[in-house]
């Protein structure tokens, strides 16, 4: 539980700060000029990390070949997830972004680069491995089917959001993708949570 609560933290924190820069409706953009957000920040980012350590460590202690190394990874990709706002904010900083507004243009491709970034360290970089291991990669899902349509729920709110961005105009993707790319992540921490089990097992 504690994991997919710093997940959601993580991504809520990201989705705050995305919001401060594109959506202007929202009449928070003094907030990223204040040093007390900031410091917010780097705490909330220390607590957040320690509150995955225990659970990756504890997780790859039991596993053993494929699935041991898999848990390695997912640790180093969690952590680097977790750590997605001290990014920010180093880029932030190196940009003067703190104080001064920067141009649309500028923060809409550190957005989509952010973004592409997550999607592969996430997403498709593991099933590269996958395919890499062959046979040795378990094949059972994890998961029941209703558990795989709720994970999937937040990249389909997503998709829908996209889309309509691409075709009425707008950034609201880029604020609220972090959120629901980060619950879509954290779903899974719960679901191992509540059944441990079968987790375990599958690796």
């Amino acid at each position: 539980m504690a994991a997919g609560t710093a997940v959601i933290l993580v991504g809520l924190h990201l989705s705050i700060i995305m919001g401060n820069y594109f959506l202007p409706w929202t009449g928070q953009q003094d907030l990223i000029g204040t040093r007390w957000f900031w410091d917010f920040s780097f705490y909330l980012q220390a607590f957040c990390i320690c509150l995955m350590i225990p659970f990756h460590t504890g997780r790859i202690s039991l596993l053993e070949g494929w699935r041991k190394a898999r848990a390695v990874w997912r640790f180093f990709v969690a952590l680097v997830g977790v750590s997605a706002p001290l990014f920010v904010i180093i880029t932030a900083a190196l940009n003067n972004w703190l104080t001064v507004t920067p141009p649309l243009e500028a923060m809409i491709l550190f957005g989509n680069t952010l973004f592409i970034v997550w999607v592969f360290i996430d997403y498709a970089l593991p099933l590269v491995l996958r395919w890499l291991a062959g046979k040795k990669a378990p094949s059972a899902s994890r998961y029941s089917r209703r558990a795989e349509y709720l994970i999937l729920t937040p990249l389909v709110i997503l998709v829908v959001i996209t889309l309509g961005n691409l075709v009425f105009g707008g950034n609201l993707y880029l604020a609220v993708w972090p959120f629901l790319l980060y619950l879509h992540r954290s779903l899974g921490y719960f679901l191992v949570a509540i059944t441990p089990d079968r987790e375990t097992a599958a690796g």
